[in-house]
This record gives C-alpha cells, sequence and structure tokens, in this order.
C-alpha cells in the first residue's frame, strides 16, 4: 500500500485502511463485503466507501445498486 499510495495510506483510520486492503488482496470491494469486516453500523460503511473513493483510494464501476469498487493505481488516477 505504501508503495502504491505513500504515506497518504497511514492517514486512514484503520478500518478505511482494512478495506482499502481489501480491494487490493480480493481485486474489489463493495458495501456488502466491507459490512462484513466490522461490526461497525452500515451506516458508517456507506459513508466509508465514497469517502474513500473521492480520497482517491477506490474507483466505482458498475451501477448504482450493485456498485463495486476497485483499487486506483495511485491517488488521483483511475483503477485502468
Amino acid at each position: 500500500m505504501h508503495q502504491r499510495f505513500g504515506e497518504t495510506f497511514d492517514q486512514l483510520d484503520d478500518f478505511e485502511q482494512v478495506i482499502v486492503a481489501t480491494a487490493a488482496i480480493e481485486g474489489w470491494v463493495n458495501h456488502e463485503r466491507a459490512c462484513q469486516l466490522t461490526t461497525r453500523h452500515s451506516r458508517e460503511v456507506t459513508l466509508t466507501l465514497p469517502r474513500l473513493e473521492s480520497k482517491g483510494f477506490l474507483v466505482a464501476g458498475g451501477g448504482a445498486e450493485k456498485q463495486i469498487l476497485h483499487l486506483a493505481r495511485r491517488i488521483g488516477h483511475d483503477a485502468g
């Protein structure tokens, strides 16, 4: 993660780091999968995923209901 994102990865909270790492390891993450990774309320997951996208860690794909997020190449770049 540090090679890809540098010190900005360290600025994420533990849950955000788990989501980004899951996307890296499994190739994708979605709301359902992120909920499986935590005991936090699903609303917190709902707020966390777009925040990671806006910070440039994840890139969205798929439709609104079945949105899948992939790891970005690095901050400010798409996943492709």
